[in-house]
């Protein structure tokens, strides 16, 4: 038996369509490709004149006016990819037009990696990849949306008392006034229903719960909705497709794919230049002298040592090939060593050399090293090549400490800190380490650099006063409004084209929940996305996430951590 998801609430047009005469589509009808409002052909007519009465103006019979034609239920605004629909029932499908009407009947199909919004009236819905749905009109007060599969997500204002929207699915019913609510067809039939404001009533035939903002509830095939919970973490962060009233795409997450558990604390990830292998520190305090690295293979679910052995710490993988570089400890100087399948690691050290921290250039061509010389606490940069040799020495150590670099999107560059009290600076040099730039005073960071994709900010995460954006071209430093008082720990721009969003997480206090936080743009006010530790960080090719938590219990010394693998568009980067 269907059930359906109602939300209390209907469309102005419809009402007005309701007033008209009712029309019922036939064979005559133009198809999917005919944007014009469908017509009815009128009968033929004939006058018949008399001999008394000659033929006259006023004789004649006027001509059979055509019915007035329903109004459209929906009309497609935008679409990204392969999206097709049908105007009315039983035509072919045909690729999505601007202003493309659809009337009772009419489907809509987003394929893989596409998304579509519409506009039902004065309300709107968000078309999730991989969803396809039927427009009814059960009747004059009542539209439904029909989904098969897939998500959607509506956003439903301003309606009367005696106006209904209703979702339809394989197994749900609800019903609600003004709100923004999604409708997700889960594995198995079951359906999943979230409300980011107001509220929804869902039953089943089995009984019905009351979502509140914030909430979900999960409706399995027999049974009766679950009690309504806060939100789960794959829920909340499928809102990033449809954000606020007009549903528009911040960031273009699809969902949680798997998870890793830990009992250490992870951070530093790496993907491997496929996507399908992820690596990180694992560290248990108790009895760990190292992070050493860590490596899980997401396609065999399972820890690996293909490429990284157990031992050692700072592992990276190649972005663009099948390489990975990590750091060998050794008790008179560490080694830094390169590893690809065919051939034995090439490790190279210098005596009194510790090495820190490795970060790969974009274009996979050479490796940044931060190390320190023995007896010293002052960290120097270097440029090492494929083959393991130093290409060139940004910083010395026995200037100023110079570290959490970054290299710039087109690889020709770096920016690093330089401490210097409570505020030192943000420098820039090229690669080859000529042409050294000072770009802004800003306050010690606690993890590296972040450079935008456009090339044109640097994101640094305070440990003492927040996130501070510093602009390339050397006109300064802002620190973000709301974040003065927060230890920052991390921040990463997003692959769109600019970068933007970029999100960052920070926390109150050593050890306290951290918070992460989504910001547009350099003017724009930051936004609860949701609780990280670290992430999101994006495979090569933008279509695996990782984020990761971490729970610590000072008391008992106990660590958990738990990462989220998510799936991503890349495609669908507004």
């Amino acid at each position: 038996m269907r059930t359906m998801v109602s939300v209390l609430g209907i469309l102005f047009l419809v009402l007005l369509g309701a007033c008209q005469p009712a029309h019922t589509p036939t064979a005559a009808l133009p198809g999917p490709g005919d944007l014009t409002t469908p017509q009815a052909s009128p009968p033929p007519t004939e006058a018949v004149p008399t001999a008394a009465q000659p033929p006259s103006f006023t004789d004649t019979p006027p001509p059979t006016l055509a019915p007035t034609p329903p109004l459209p239920a929906a009309t497609l605004l935008e679409w990204v990819n392969l999206v097709e629909a049908h105007a009315l029932p039983g035509a072919e499908w045909s690729p999505a037009q601007i202003d493309m009407p659809l009337y009772t009947g009419g489907e809509v199909w987003a394929k893989e990696a596409s998304t579509a919004l519409l506009n039902l009236g004065i309300e709107l819905l968000r078309v999730a990849p991989n969803t396809i749905f039927t427009i009814d009109q059960p009747d004059a007060n009542t539209l439904q949306i029909n989904l098969q599969e897939g998500q959607i997500w509506l956003n439903v204002e301003g309606l009367e008392a005696d106006q209904t929207l209703e979702v339809e699915t394989p197994v749900a019913v609800a019903s609600v006034r003004g709100t923004r609510f999604s409708v997700r067809v889960a594995a198995g039939d079951s359906t999943v229903v979230s409300a980011q404001a107001g509220s929804v009533a869902v039953s089943s035939p089995a009984g019905a719960v009351e979502v509140g903002e914030g909430q979900q509830t999960d409706v399995t095939p027999g049974q009766a909705p679950s009690p309504p919970a806060p939100m789960s973490i794959d829920e909340s962060l499928r809102w990033e497709m449809a954000y606020g009233p007009s549903l528009q795409i911040a960031v273009p997450f699809l969902g949680i794919q798997q998870t890793i558990s830990t009992t250490t604390i992870t951070g530093d990830p790496s993907w491997s230049s496929d996507g399908g292998q992820l690596t990180f520190y694992d560290l248990d305090p108790k009895t760990d002298t190292y992070s050493y690295s860590a490596v899980y293979d997401t396609i065999l679910q399972s820890f690996v040592t293909d490429l990284v052995p157990p031992d050692v710490y700072g592992a990276v993988f190649n972005p663009v090939q099948n390489s990975a570089a990590y750091i060998r400890p050794g008790p008179a100087n560490d080694e830094l060593c390169i590893a690809s399948p065919a051939s034995e690691p090439l490790c190279v050290g210098q005596p009194s050399i510790y090495l820190d921290k490795l970060t790969w250039a974009p274009n996979g061509q050479s490796l940044l090293v931060e190390s320190i010389q023995g007896g010293s606490s002052t960290h120097a940069l270097s440029v090492y090549g494929l083959d393991g040799n130093p290409l060139s020495q940004l910083t010395s150590s026995t200037g100023a400490a110079s570290w959490n670099a970054a290299w710039s999107p087109d690889s020709r560059q770096v920016a690093y800190t330089v401490a210097g009290g409570s505020m030192g600076s943000v420098w820039m040099l090229n690669a080859d380490g000529t042409q050294p730039t000072r770009l802004a005073e800003a306050p010690p960071s606690s993890t590296p650099l972040a450079w935008s994709k456009d090339g044109q900010w640097l994101a640094l995460a305070s440990a003492e006063k927040g996130l501070w954006l510093i602009a390339v071209d050397g006109s300064g430093a802002i620190q973000t409004a709301g974040t003065e008082s927060l230890s920052c720990i991390s921040a990463a721009w997003s692959p769109s084209p600019s970068g933007w969003p970029l999100i960052f997480s920070c926390q109150a206090a050593f050890a306290e929940p951290a918070t992460t936080f989504l910001m547009a743009g350099p003017e724009i006010a930051p936004r609860l996305l949701g609780s990280f530790d670290w992430g999101p960080t994006w495979s090569p090719d933008g279509q695996r996430v990782a984020l990761g938590d971490t729970s610590i219990d000072i008391g008992q010394q106990a660590f958990s951590s738990v990462i989220y693998i998510l799936d991503a568009a890349p495609e669908l980067w507004p």
